[in-house]
């Protein structure tokens, strides 16, 4: 299906991928070995050119014709140097591997593609990004093959399995059970077809990115693309008829003790018990909600019985109460006698109370436990308040007024000054200088506390992860990104209650009912704001 053809005199025998000349000369004058950028086989002088025989007497004469790989194409010398001995061998192993037929191991690459299709198109609409416009990263690389990596010991589901090419159904699942058991009996085995995944996701992503029109492409790949243009099944549709989890299903089915879903076996996780599998009654999400809520509990508790109820269970700075849960915090007035970055809830709450006492902690919310840390913001707040410049000012600008009016201080505070004035006049500009969701906190009131929220789901792989990536550059850039990024500032207290998902679920279950309508009122009014927020529309 995809080794027969003929293939030209520097073109890998096969899957027809053209090499570089450079690459050839260093295989013939160093008699050394290398491997095919596409399909990983081994390259030596016989795989290059059984007809011409290339020595280093007739090398010149082949080598005029200049390399027709197109100039966007990245040299593949320097993926040679990368590539590892095991890498090159994985490849060579899982290819060659003579337990299996190759009309098996053909059709186990297109099954593959299918799936590593499936899962791109996934990826670009989780991130709404073109896959055309992002370039593959290691991070992208290995998030798509660890999607495909349950094809080592599950069951691939029967969307994926149609029209193999000279094989049944029941002939393919046969070879690929034996194939699974041979990953579990040699884990050497195993590690090998982890790497075989890796590189197979690396030649789907540029099929899908930057080859997917191209005509007289190599059989090797133009071979999987008829095959995913012609495919019956939509792919990038089978995720929303079957759940992820089907996708590699092995059959089994279980009812969640808590939630009483229906789901696969794959969705509980299990612990060994005299020497068998023994699945946990309640599904991952289950355990994981209990886990949350148990937590908080023991928070609330602390909070109301911390230092025998002297602190009434409210921030002390300004009397936020247990309806904003998550915003609470522990701030340790001698830092000094701080023993831990973290304190955990998963221990029994009278311990941790007992820990948080001895190290003389208070109760604050996230608005003023921020504000209550930003040293350089409390000791120049009149300078950062009073500054007249305006969204159009520049870097250079703002540090000379920073200068004038601070001309002694060291280069870190300055630094800092300058951050909190460019992030004063941004807010001001964009966002009318308070927090959207709730609309309490300003910029004058308490500018460290507001912290800038994604709206919705774009790329990861190039938003901003904080304003951290964004404070030092020119504002009229960080205002063009903020706006690219559908990013509105939210409060400490707003943008910790919004991102904390299982507290919105079950909050019920954690306070009592006396906060549950406030709770829910807050919440409304926050996606509210959200929902109807509208960048104003620029000044020509």
């Amino acid at each position: 299906m995809i080794e027969n053809q003929k293939s030209p005199s520097n073109c890998c025998k096969y899957c027809g991928w053209e090499f570089q000349n450079d690459i050839i000369q260093k295989i013939i004058e160093e008699q050394e070995s290398a491997v095919c950028e596409f399909c990983g086989i081994e390259i030596n002088i016989s795989s290059i050119s059984p007809q011409e025989g290339i020595t280093k007497e007739n090398y010149g004469r082949i080598s005029n014709s200049k390399d027709k790989v197109e100039k966007k194409k990245k040299s593949i010398v320097k993926s040679i140097s990368k590539l590892t001995k095991t890498k090159k061998y994985s490849v060579n192993v899982i290819l060659g591997d003579k337990d299996f037929p190759k009309i098996f191991k053909e059709n186990l690459i297109v099954v593959i593609s299918r799936l590593i299709y499936k899962y791109i198109g996934e990826w670009e609409q989780d991130n709404n990004v073109n896959i055309h416009q992002v370039g593959l990263t290691q991070t992208i690389l290995i998030t798509l093959a660890k999607k495909v990596k349950p094809i080592i010991d599950k069951r691939i589901h029967s969307s994926y399995l149609e029209n193999l090419h000279k094989i049944t159904l029941e002939e393919f699942e046969e070879w690929l059970k034996l194939l699974q058991k041979k990953f579990r009996s040699i884990q050497e085995y195993r590690n090998h077809f982890l790497i075989y995944l890796l590189w197979l996701t690396k030649i789907m992503f540029r099929l899908v990115s930057d080859m997917w029109e191209m005509k007289n492409l190599p059989k090797f790949q133009a071979t999987i693309i008829k095959d995913l243009k012609k495919y019956p099944v939509p792919l990038r549709e089978v995720s929303k008829a079957y759940n992820l989890q089907e996708l590699f299903d092995d059959g089994e089915r279980k009812e969640c003790g808590r939630c009483h879903e229906i789901k696969s076996i794959n969705e509980y996780g299990a612990r060994m018990s005299q020497g068998k599998k023994r699945f946990f009654s309640r599904c991952k999400d289950c355990r994981l909600d209990i886990n949350q809520i148990y937590q908080y509990k023991n928070k609330v508790k602390i909070i109301q019985n911390i230092y025998n109820g002297k602190l009434n269970g409210k921030c002390q700075m300004c009397n936020t109460d247990l309806k904003k849960l998550p915003s609470f915090e522990f701030h340790h007035l001698n830092p000094k006698l701080k023993s831990v970055k973290g304190i955990s809830m998963y221990r029994n709450w009278e311990q941790t109370m007992r820990q948080i006492e001895n190290e003389k902690a208070t109760i604050l919310c996230t608005n003023c436990h921020t504000k209550q840390r930003s040293t350089h913001y409390i000791k120049y707040e009149k300078i950062i308040q009073e500054n007249k410049l305006t969204h159009l000012a520049t870097n250079n600008q703002i540090t000379q007024y920073v200068k004038n009016k601070i001309p002694k201080v060291d280069y870190d505070a300055r630094r800092q000054v300058v951050r909190s004035i460019k992030k004063l006049i941004v807010i001001n500009y964009l966002y009318e200088g308070k927090c959207v969701g709730c609309g309490d906190v300003s910029t004058k009131n308490n500018l460290p506390a507001l912290q800038f929220h994604h709206i919705d789901k774009i790329n990861p792989y190039i938003m901003s992860k904080t304003y951290v990536n964004l404070r030092n550059l020119e504002i009229k850039n960080i205002l063009k990104r903020l706006r690219t990024e559908n990013c509105v500032p939210l409060c400490g207290n707003c943008h910790r209650m919004e991102q904390s998902i299982h507290f919105k679920k079950n909050f019920k279950d954690i306070i009592k009912p006396a906060y549950w309508n406030q709770i829910k009122e807050f919440y409304d009014i926050i996606e509210k704001n959200l929902r109807e927020f509208k960048f104003k529309e620029e000044k020509k």
